[in-house]
């Protein structure tokens, strides 16, 4: 790099941007020490303080509003730098003259026009230097002038000038965004010279426009430029090199027509677009992704005929389109690049191809199919091949992603070892599918991978696979056989609907997701104790690899009706929500008494389980039990939960609540054999007694010291009620209508008696009152003969 001298410091520091680089400079060298003073113009904004720094001022830039004016004698023009905006009301009956009137002679450098009349015509005064985003927005004019001196057009600028059918823009226009949304009614317009660059989105809903013109620098048609916009036929020009991503989308032009010389297509050009026929180049050798995309008025096209690639959703959704032929000279066909039309070719003419992409190949209709060895990838493969019935695999693919989906017939399939990955959805839907071989080099089983797979009757698994995905076997109806000996991780509803699976190997299984055996028959399954011994060879050594459970997902077996007996695992400590709901053929349980929490529903509907220990449980979800067969159950003493329903629908006799207890619902609804309740908490306003016909006895301890007054609504035949605590008030009708009611106990506490409390309580013979009562209402005691 060269040395830098007075001068050409001068010209760099134009570019400076404060006071501080300036002077900064003029303490690098004593050559840059009058630097400031050689400036005849400021090329900063400046302030009182600042301005001394120029001395030999004769021209006073403004770049902003809020610059200072300086009026020295030696200052002799301004030049305004900042944007000047003027709305058409500032020129009623002025000029741009007598508008900008200033002392001193002022150029203004960007003199912005923004809004307009309601006259039919639009005259933009001469002057104006550009126009505004918006600035002309839903004007009504049919007519709109610009002058010459206009060089920008901002964004939006004719947005909604519905009445417009011709503009025409000055030749010194050097920029143009995208003005022209919501012009319906323009029909033409060129574009002049000096405009080098189409900005994206040009044209917006220009329904009516059929020509556009522009210079030939312009080589790129940019993204959406006719959205939603033209009619009838476009042509190309033939200066075009590109065309963007989506550059024809949505359009509405029904004709298109691209010359030779546009060599670079992007993506979804014609997304959407109401093209009815489209002329290519004949040299044009690739279809991009989504090129047609949605085309539903497209009813032909002719493939160029050195075409090596079609891009994936190339065709998708193009319903009015029925076939194409495809050239020999195809050598990739994309991800369902077809959609649904149809190809008029036999897949043995493709003699190039090379590459084919999921949900594509079923186009041919194939019966067997061999991979070619320059096939490195399966995935979507064979998809919807509802023909196909026998394949042949080549040495270079090494997993299996969705590849047989919806392949109908195939009915066996032998794996080779060179695959390593059975995975998502594989052999989803494959209904026929009776038989299949895995390899031992199988280590991964995916989502979905055997999913609907409604004849398969029996599998062996590699012991290399240690995990299934979930909804692995979701549906195998008729599955009754297969070995999960080494299986550790067991996804969420893999078996789910295996209505033939009677028993399962699960010694080496740590951990079950949500609903992973819901709805199958199984007839028993037995979890390890505590720790899995598992022998491990390793370098020919052998030890033992403890192994513990570390999971039970929600809904596990929820509806399995055939299950008859589990033996839990000892280190599970929580049973999940609805993990055995609807079992209803279960009848025992095992392991249990190391359970401290139970889910909502854990056993809800589990009508044939007679016996369960639950001595360590201090959790119960809301209906844990509800529903079961048990007769009795003790609570533990240092229980805190007993959720809504948990123990409603049994056949319990008696129960005993814990003064622990400090979250409790409406425990005991519909216990119909329920003869002796007592309650040592304080938690009994929220509970009542509905449908416990045969409740006798109820003691009610703790601290409260309120009563529900519904609580004994049902109790028909209540004989003996003892009320603990701090009770001072008895409702109205507490124990109207308990024909059978003998005896009732209260507390030292109750003060007062509401009006037929006892009335036709017929065998009332004992009340025990402690003490006085301060208020006894009339009709107490009605028909009673206490």
């Amino acid at each position: 790099m060269g040395i830098i001298d007075g001068y050409s410091m001068m010209i760099i520091s134009q570019q400076f941007k404060t006071i501080n680089d300036f002077i900064n400079i003029e303490f690098v060298c004593k050559k840059y020490a009058n630097n400031m003073a050689k400036f005849h113009y400021n090329p900063i904004s400046l302030t009182p303080k600042t301005r001394r720094f120029f001395p030999n001022l004769n021209t006073l830039h403004l770049y902003t509003k809020n610059d200072l004016l300086f009026t020295n004698l030696n200052i002799t023009s301004h030049q305004v730098e900042f944007k000047t905006k003027l709305k058409s009301s500032d020129f009623e009956e002025k000029t741009l003259c007598d508008i900008l009137d200033r002392a001193f002679p002022t150029t203004y450098h960007r003199i912005c026009y923004s809004g307009y009349n309601d006259d039919d015509i639009v005259t933009i005064p001469d002057g104006v230097q550009s126009l505004s985003k918006w600035c002309l927005e839903l004007c009504n004019a049919k007519t709109i002038n610009i002058p010459q001196s206009v060089v920008e057009i901002g964004r939006s600028t004719f947005e909604c000038c519905n009445m417009v059918e011709h503009l025409y823009l000055p030749s010194h226009l050097t920029k143009l965004s995208a003005a022209f949304t919501y012009v319906y009614n323009l029909r033409d317009l060129v574009i002049p010279s000096l405009v080098t660059y189409l900005h994206c989105g040009l044209f917006v809903n220009c329904t009516e426009l059929t020509k556009v013109e522009f210079s030939s620098d312009i080589t790129t048609l940019p993204e959406y430029l006719f959205y939603s916009s033209g009619k009838g036929k476009y042509e190309v020009p033939n200066t075009i090199t590109k065309m963007d991503d989506y550059a024809f989308a949505e359009c509405n032009w029904k004709t298109v027509i691209v010359h030779e010389s546009v060599t670079d297509f992007g993506i979804g050009i014609f997304k959407n677009a109401r093209v009815e026929l489209v002329e290519l180049p004949n040299s044009l050798s690739e279809f991009g992704d989504e090129m047609f995309c949605e085309c539903t008025f497209l009813t032909k096209i002719n493939l160029p005929p050195h075409l090596t690639r079609i891009g994936a959703k190339c065709f998708v959704e193009c319903s009015d389109l029925k076939e194409i032929k495809l050239p020999t000279t195809i050598q990739t066909l994309d991800d369902s690049c077809f959609g649904d039309v149809e190809v008029n070719n036999k897949f043995s003419e493709l003699k190039n191809l090379k590459e084919v992409g999921g949900d594509v190949l079923y186009k041919f209709h194939p019966t067997s199919f061999v991979i070619p060895d320059n096939y490195k990838v399966a995935n979507w493969l064979f998809d919807n091949c509802k023909e196909l019935t026998a394949v042949t695999f080549n040495q270079t693919i090494c997993e299996l992603n969705n590849t047989f989906c919806c392949c109908e017939r195939l009915k066996k399939i032998v794996i080779p070892v060179t695959i390593t990955k059975i995975g998502d959805s594989c052999f989803l839907n494959c209904s026929s599918l009776t038989q299949i071989d895995l390899s031992n080099t199988i280590c991964e089983l995916g989502d979905l991978a055997f999913e609907n797979c409604v004849s398969l009757s029996t599998l062996s698994l590699p012991k290399n696979v240690t995990k299934l995905g979930k909804k692995c076997f979701k549906n195998c109806g008729v599955l009754s056989h297969i070995d999960t000996k080494y299986i550790k991780q067991i996804g969420k509803s893999c078996f789910k609907n295996c209505k033939q699976l009677g028993t399962i190997n699960v010694e080496l299984t740590t951990e079950f997701e949500m609903s992973c055996f819901s709805h199958c028959n199984l007839n028993e399954i037995v979890f390890p104790n505590d720790v899995i011994k598992e022998l491990v060879d390793i370098n020919e050594k052998t030890y033992n690899k403890e192994t513990i459970i570390t999971n039970f997902g929600i809904k596990m077996f929820m509806s399995a009706t055939s299950l008859l007996s589990v033996t839990l695992p000892t280190n599970i400590e929580v049973l999940p929500e609805k993990m055995f709901y609807g079992c209803i053929a279960l009848s025992s349980i095992k392991n249990t008494n190391h359970i401290t929490e139970l889910g909502e529903s854990a056993f809800e509907e589990c009508g044939s389980l007679s016996q369960i220990h639950l001595e360590n449980v201090v959790k119960y979800g809301n209906s844990a039990l509800k529903g079961i067969n048990i007769t009795q159950i003790d609570i533990n003493t240092q229980t805190t939960r007993l959720g809504y329903l948990c123990f409603s629908n049994t056949p319990i006799t008696h129960i005993e609540i814990p003064q622990a207890v400090s979250e409790m619902g409406n425990i005991l609804v519909n216990c119909n054999k329920l003869e002796e309740v007592t309650f040592h908490n304080d938690m009994v306003k929220s509970v009542t007694f509905e449908g416990c016909m045969s409740l006798k006895t109820v003691t009610l301890g703790g601290d409260k010291n309120t009563i529900n007054n519904n609580i004994f609504k049902s109790c028909w035949f209540l004989e003996k009620v003892v009320i603990g605590g701090n009770i001072t008030k008895i409702g109205e009708s507490l124990f109207k209508q308990k024909f059978e009611l003998k005896e009732v106990e209260f507390p030292s506490t109750l003060i007062y008696i509401e009006s037929e409390a006892f009335s036709e309580c017929e065998k009332l013979q004992k009340l025990v009152i402690v003490k006085a009562f301060s208020t006894f209402q009339k009709m107490l005691f009605t028909t009673a003969n206490v």
